[in-house]
């Protein structure tokens, strides 16, 4: 019996994005935010000449259409959610070694007309193997998109002074100041240092400048301000 001689398996690099975070915890339309990639080469070779494109759809300029590191083109990226600010959606980040590891701090924007929803960012690294070929690795991040409600509560009139150990209204109101309708739950109003009645209430829906009134009873205990 005769046996065949393996063929050696050349070592490859592998661009991972391991973690990412954003330094504003709710992300809005028309946020502007810092995003922070922590990559690693977990490839078993060095990576040269790495470039990311954020929003992936990598081109090259070449004939053959195998994407090359000088010559990367990220016009074809979906940036219709997240948009670069003051750079371009193309990051030079040189070699990354075996084992290396690299933070990229961009600035993103999300678009003002985006709906809220769960929205993946496509990222694609690309970058030269040992024997010289162009190589190109897709990752995608997870961001969540919301919009919240744009109120504001105050007094719908001045509700004058209240007396320690006898009972007052507080006319409370809701208005809605965004632009669009917004669905809000139960109000409830509480204070420190004072007994409060009639003071939960569902809202509802409130369009667009419209408002929601609650008169709370109060009997304070004690003189003084109260929140």
């Amino acid at each position: 019996m005769t046996y065949g001689t393996p063929t050696p398996v050349a070592a490859k690099p592998q661009i991972v994005v391991t973690g990412y975070k954003t330094d504003v915890d709710i992300l809005q339309p028309g946020t502007a935010f810092d995003l922070a990639l922590d990559i690693r080469n977990m490839g078993a070779a060095d990576a040269t000449a790495v470039t990311m494109v954020l929003g992936g759809g990598v081109t090259s300029g070449n004939d053959s259409g195998t994407p090359t590191a000088g010559g990367v083109s990220g016009s074809g990226g979906d940036l219709t959610v997240f948009a670069p600010l003051n750079s371009s959606n193309i990051v030079y980040l040189g070699d990354v070694k075996k084992d290396g590891v690299a933070t990229i701090n961009l600035k993103l924007i999300v678009n003002v007309t985006t709906q809220p929803g769960v929205y993946t960012l496509k990222i694609s690294f690309v970058y030269t193997d040992p024997k010289g070929n162009s190589v190109v690795d897709d990752q995608v991040i997870t961001l969540l998109v919301y919009s919240l409600p744009q109120v504001d509560v105050n007094f719908y009139r001045d509700p004058g002074e209240f007396m320690v150990g006898n009972m007052g209204v507080l006319p409370l109101q809701v208005t809605n100041l965004g632009k669009k309708s917004s669905v809000l739950g139960n109000m409830t109003v509480t204070a420190d240092g004072a007994d409060i009645t009639n003071n939960v209430s569902l809202v509802g829906s409130l369009d667009p400048g419209g408002y929601y009134t609650l008169d709370a009873n109060i009997i304070p205990m004690n003189e003084g301000p109260v929140d």
